[in-house]
């Protein structure tokens, strides 16, 4: 029996081995009956094996008209069949809305047309109880909506299931409150789910508007947290048309690997079977060649093929000689499956969140999507629309927040939109322990049919001409797949989201393998702070950064190294004779201003432009260690004549524009001003102070008193952060701010305000960025 949770679904299974009755070819069930109680508008499934004695071809799994509008079977034919081996038959019970209760009967069988024709063995028999939900009987497990109340708002989707909506009430609500609220407004019990305290309601309406308005009827209950609509999360995948690849070419099968460098990963760690990746996805194929779940706690689900594929990307065997290696080679697998085809039913996709979580997960694979933005939705109001949205958020942030040190990785979706009102991937802009990833193609180019804007990280998704939410097509540049694991030990090329995240799930494992101690937020700025740009940008403005495994992997096991990335610099008043400058380093010259006046120590070359940025870098993380070093930094402009201020020039106002990097405790980039010949110095940086971001204003007289102050700073769907040092050439003093957007300056006071060219006459401007080092032994 799997151990998904369904509602009523007391499927009983005979215990008895049907052996066969004689010589003539047979086959055996492993079971003789299958029962199952159901409610109406529900719906669950089973499974069960068989063995035939002989070899056998051309077998269809037939199933009784009298079950034919309930029961269907995955799969329902088997070319051949070996002799002595076991084979799967997963069946799915849908009980329409409209089935009248009662006892439903009937039979499955096995037979063949050819070689030699026939009905092979006792054919299984099959029992199903229907029975009506009531308001005064809640059922202890979640309800799976059946087939025919699976609706969509348009045929592409969202989808949701009809006349159901949930409700979440606050601990310490009991069932006898929530039974009077459906008793007054006249609702039926389908389910519920405990640990989320929440219930499914069977209640009448005709669409989502009058859904929405029944939801705030429901708020009017002090105690229901909130109340949404029970929606389907759609699978980010798209499948290629084209059979002609050449499937021996090595490069058309591993680029997405090598595009992130994980032979390298590899080298360092293959991953760790004490580390807990979990896949909630549509169903897998348990028994796959190049797949090792925990079969103790993994359900397989009805349909294998989204499920299989995604998971082999995060978690295929290496080195076995079949198929294809997974991100992490070695890793203690869950695999929990859904009862449908391409959707998951969002309350039974975050129960089982819950159940990895229980389980010892540290990271959580979903490939499954819904976007609510006007574009995907052109007929819903915006009223409607946004309180679709919020309610959404507080869906998923129950299970998101419930357990901050798991690393949920989201696909961001296929409709070349904004992934700002994409379910659950938007959270990535929220929550620290949310990576949502978008895909790009060959070239690590935006793939033509991935969203984008705040999205955590790029990886590969390959790309084709996809159809987009609002019924137009994308236009790729580059046509490579993904190749992946399908199910009865098959492999075959895929594209969409879905693929990328898993890249991702896969090196977080890795990541931890290397170091059990990382939080999920520390993972997710890892990967992020290690990503490599591509110098290119989506269609908002937003840099398209790649997932690196290498170096995310490196960064986990060292923790000493930094790469952040300047932006811009501008200088306005007296520098060095002149009237200041301003460089967006998007010439590639690293000579206007004399950026080429770099000083690094620890490091070879560390400092390149590119993508408009210029990056400070330590060399390679675990190699910067030197004995006695405390320090590893580099410096933009600390011995640049073109960076000097003259006393009696006037003021001058200096502003460094830097990515928006969460640093890790211990780094940190900043902007400072200091006195040539003394040590008075004045800095503004970012830096991490063990709870998260802060902004630190640092002054040190000449005669080396320092006073530090920090601010806390909020990184939430930032892209830059702004640094400024203004200078006052009457009073000597140094103002310092920052700033996220660019345009409000928020000023740090410190006690000790500083100072420069109190004593000397010529102050110098730098742009740094650092670590420091646990002193080696």
């Amino acid at each position: 029996m799997r151990g998904a949770i369904r509602l009523l679904a007391v499927i009983s299974v005979a215990s008895s081995f049907v052996a066969p009755s004689s010589a003539i070819p047979t086959v055996s069930w492993s079971s003789s009956a299958v029962s199952i109680i159901l409610l109406t508008g529900t719906l669950s499934s089973s499974h069960i094996t068989f063995v035939s004695t002989q070899n056998l071809e051309n077998i269809d799994v037939t199933i009784v008209p009298a079950l034919k509008p309930y029961v269907s079977v995955f799969p329902s034919h088997y070319a051949q069949l070996v002799g002595g081996l076991s084979y799967e038959v997963r069946i799915l019970f849908s009980i329409p809305a409209t089935t009248l209760p009662g006892m439903y009967s009937g039979t499955i069988k096995l037979s063949s047309n050819t070689k030699p024709p026939g009905v092979f063995a006792v054919p299984l028999s099959v029992s199903i109880t229907v029975q009506q939900p009531t308001s005064t009987f809640i059922p202890p497990d979640i309800a799976l909506p059946s087939l025919d109340r699976v609706v969509g708002v348009t045929s592409s989707g969202p989808f949701y299931a009809s006349n159901e909506l949930l409700i979440s009430v606050i601990p310490g609500t009991t069932d006898a409150q929530v039974e009077g609220l459906a008793a007054a407004e006249n609702a039926l019990f389908l389910g519920q789910d405990r640990p989320s305290h929440t219930y499914q309601l069977l209640i009448p309406f005709s669409d989502l508007h009058e859904a929405i308005t029944l939801i705030q009827l429901l708020h009017s209950y002090k105690f229901v947290g909130y109340a949404i609509p029970a929606f389907f999360s759609q699978s980010q995948v798209t499948f290629p048309n084209d059979a002609s690849w050449n499937l021996d070419v090595r490069f058309t099968r591993s680029w997405g690997q090598e595009t992130i460098h994980l032979p390298s990963a590899w080298d360092l760690t293959q991953g760790d079977t004490n580390v807990t990746l979990a896949v909630i996805d549509g169903g897998f194929d348990l028994n796959h060649e190049d797949l090792k779940p925990a079969a103790e706690s993994s359900t397989p689900g009805f349909d294998p093929t989204h499920g299989t594929e995604v998971a082999s990307l995060a978690a295929a065997t290496g080195d076995n000689i079949v198929g294809l290696a997974g991100a992490m080679w070695k890793s203690h697998l869950i695999l929990l499956g859904s009862d449908y085809q391409d959707i998951y039913f969002d309350l039974h996709a975050r129960h089982n969140m819950y159940v990895a979580i229980a389980q010892g997960a540290r990271i959580i694979n979903y490939s499954y999507a819904r976007n609510w933005s006007s574009r995907c939705n052109p007929t819903m109001s915006e009223a409607d629309r946004l309180s679709l949205v919020a309610s959404e958020t507080q869906f998923w942030q129950q299970v998101v927040q419930f357990a901050p040190n798991v690393l949920f990785v989201f696909a961001a979706g296929n409709d070349h939109d904004l992934v700002d009102s994409v379910f659950p991937a938007t959270l990535g802009t929220q929550d620290a322990n949310v990576n949502t990833v978008a895909g790009t193609d060959l070239l690590s180019n935006e793939a033509s049919y991935s969203n984008y804007g705040r999205v955590s990280i790029w990886a590969p998704g390959g790309d084709q001409s996809t159809r987009l939410c609002d019924g137009s097509s994308s236009s790729p540049v580059s046509t490579a797949h993904i190749w992946v694991a399908q199910p009865q030990n098959s492999y075959g090329f895929v594209s969409g989201t879905s693929y990328s995240a898993p890249f991702v799930s896969g090196v977080a494992g890795l990541m931890l393998s290397k170091n059990s101690s990382l939080t999920a937020p520390e993972i997710k700025n890892f990967i992020d702070a290690t990503a490599d740009p591509t110098g290119q940008l989506d269609p908002s403005g937003n840099d398209i950064r790649v997932l690196n495994a290498f170096h995310a992997v490196q960064q986990a096991i060292a923790n000493p190294e930094f790469d952040f990335a300047l932006d811009s610099l501008l200088v306005v008043g007296n520098v060095n004779g002149g009237a200041g400058f301003f460089d967006d380093f998007n010439d590639g010259s690293l000579t206007v201003p004399p950026t080429s006046n770099i000083n690094c120590n620890l490091n070879t070359a560390p400092v390149s432009e590119s993508g408009g940025f210029l990056h400070l870098s330590s060399a390679d993380g675990a190699n910067t260690f030197t004995p006695g070093a405390l320090v590893d930094n580099c410096f933009l402009g600390l011995d640049a004549t073109g960076y000097r201020f003259n006393k009696g020039s006037g003021g001058a106002t200096i502003t460094a524009s830097f990515r928006a990097d969460a640093p890790l405790p211990a780094q940190a980039y900043g902007l400072q001003l200091f006195t040539v010949g003394t040590d008075e110095l004045v800095s503004t940086f970012v830096t991490n102070n063990g709870a998260g971001p802060v902004v630190g204003a640092l002054t040190k007289t000449a005669t080396d008193v320092v006073t530090v102050e920090n601010v806390p700073l909020n990184l939430t769907g930032a892209q830059r952060v702004f640094l400024r040092l203004t200078y006052n050439d009457s009073t000597n003093q140094v103002a310092q701010s920052f700033s996220t957007d660019g345009s409000t300056f928020t000023t740090v006071s410190v006690p000790q305000p500083g100072t420069v060219m109190t004593t000397g006459t010529q102050a110098l401007t730098s742009v740094f960025g650092s670590v420091q080092l646990a002193t080696s032994p």
